[in-house]
């Protein structure tokens, strides 16, 4: 009966002694493996585990393209203030959501700070407050609307614009021919602003004294578009894009510029269907940096600048 008990306890043990090896073998494994994918994880945005602050660049469907180059101005300079920012947009026009809502969810991830396009000046927002109660910091671009409590607008100067205007007219027209500048925005006066006077003044620099600049409200059919020598100014994207789909219906053997304004998606389709000529926009990286800068002015100081005006960039068709 020895024996037998004898001869029993040892395959026992053996089978104790290879539970415990597997069970060894299978813990390394599993905590070997969590460890390489935590690794990978911090590897990957590592920001995400060691940053103070948390910033949202988000808007809506239309304005993505140019909220992603603003994002990656504004993730190129976080690192200077221990901020991480995140890029909340839009997956799809079938996915799109509106600017409030863009904001609703910076609250609801308790943002530090927002980032966002406007396209009207007649925009209206509402800001939620974050864990203090403070509303968000937000920072805009784009049109300026006067009824969003921003705490600094990045956006146009109309005497650079003008300046800008300026030197791409210099390159379209010859001594002799005609500028007509749209403006349907009744609530713009554009005739109020420095832009008249500096795109005058850019063109008497450049001794373009016999081109003529005109103001218009709407693209006037008395105009002859057929006859060389014309360039036609759009200070906006829903201008921009009126003038493009007006003219390019009416006037299909163009003889006329169209030098159009904006970032959208829309804009920047029909640039590259070759019915604008030439498009000024806001630098979009910059805008993504100076934003940065300017949150932290606002935290460390109380204030910010109110407005700063952009840099301007000009893409010329190639067509």
């Amino acid at each position: 009966m020895e024996k037998k008990t004898h001869k029993l306890i040892k395959p026992i043990i053996i089978c104790i002694c290879v539970a415990i090896v597997l069970i060894m073998t299978a813990s390394f494994l599993f905590f070997g493996v969590s460890t390489i994918k935590n690794s990978q994880s911090s590897n990957l945005n590592p920001q995400l585990y060691d940053r103070l602050y948390h910033l949202v660049v988000t808007g809506d469907y239309e304005s993505s393209p140019f909220l992603q180059k603003v994002y990656e101005g504004a993730s190129r300079a976080s690192s200077r203030y221990n901020a991480v920012v995140e890029l909340h947009l839009p997956s799809s026009q079938a996915e799109d959501f509106s600017l409030q809502e863009a904001l609703n969810y910076s609250s609801y991830v308790n943002a530090d700070g927002v980032i966002t396009f406007i396209d009207s000046p007649d925009t209206e927002l509402t800001l939620l407050p974050g864990t203090d109660e403070e509303s968000i910091p937000l920072v805009t671009t784009g049109q300026f609307s006067a009824n969003i409590n921003q705490i600094s607008y990045i956006g146009i100067s109309y005497w650079e614009l003008g300046k800008k205007i300026g030197e791409e007219v210099d390159y379209y027209l010859p001594e002799v021919g005609s500028v007509y500048i749209l403006n349907t925005n009744t609530s713009l006066s554009v005739s109020n602003t420095n832009l008249f006077p500096s795109l005058n003044k850019s063109l008497a620099d450049r001794n373009k004294l016999r081109i003529t600049v005109n103001s218009i409200s709407s693209i006037d059919s008395s105009i002859n578009y057929n006859q060389e020598n014309i360039v036609v100014v759009c200070l906006s994207e829903e201008d921009t894009i009126y003038a493009a789909q007006y003219l390019s219906e009416l006037y299909p053997d163009k003889k006329y510029t169209l030098l159009g304004f904006g970032n959208n998606e829309t804009c920047q389709l029909y640039f590259d269907k070759g019915m604008i000529d030439d498009l000024l926009a806001l630098d979009p990286v910059k805008i993504g940096e100076t934003a940065i800068r300017e949150f932290f002015e606002f935290r460390n100081n109380g204030y910010a600048n109110s407005y700063i005006a952009a840099d301007l960039i000009a893409t010329r068709s190639k067509k």
